[in-house]
């Protein structure tokens, strides 16, 4: 996983209950995190006339909704 970039899987099979469920809404926090980063960079990375264009558009909705799923990830977890 860190070869690709990713973040390592918690060991958190023995774990019981809330704290092996919080390390996995964890885990899934920094996947998803590193998945907008590269959305924002690859949105950033295009043309002004790309990001204006429909495709820019539907790029940042993904973008916003993906957002979105984070911030309940965060709630979920506290």
């Amino acid at each position: 996983m860190a070869g690709k970039g990713l973040p390592a899987l918690p060991a958190i099979a023995t774990l019981p209950g809330w704290p092996r469920w919080n390390a996995s809404l964890k885990a899934v926090h920094e996947l998803l995190t590193c998945t907008l980063n590269e959305m924002q960079d690859y949105y950033n990375d295009r043309s002004e006339d790309w990001q204006e264009s429909e495709r820019g558009a539907d790029h940042q909705e993904r973008i916003a909704s993906l957002e979105t799923v984070i911030e309940s990830l965060t709630d979920l977890s506290r």
